[in-house]
């Protein structure tokens, strides 16, 4: 999996990796609990990866997190599209 790859660029302005099994969310946060980018099942099939522009490091974390939900069994999708 890519965790190492998204844990490291969390590290870099000391974020958390916040996974919620029961709503099958995976969410990186900061120290304040601000929301930085996030990895949602809407349960029809359809999953919403996100990554706010105004993050540090946005364009890191946008492919951390992509990278992450392509190779997590929880999320895993045909990147193809």
């Amino acid at each position: 999996m890519k965790l190492s790859k998204l844990a490291e660029v969390a590290a870099k302005f000391n974020g958390y990796i916040v996974h919620d099994k029961k709503k099958k969310t995976i969410v990186v946060t900061d120290q304040r609990g601000v929301m930085h980018a996030q990895i949602k099942d809407d349960y029809k099939g359809v999953y919403l990866i996100q990554a706010w522009a105004d993050s540090p490091f946005p364009t890191e974390l946008a492919i951390a997190v992509a990278e992450f939900a392509g190779s997590h069994p929880l999320f895993r999708m045909d990147m193809n599209v």
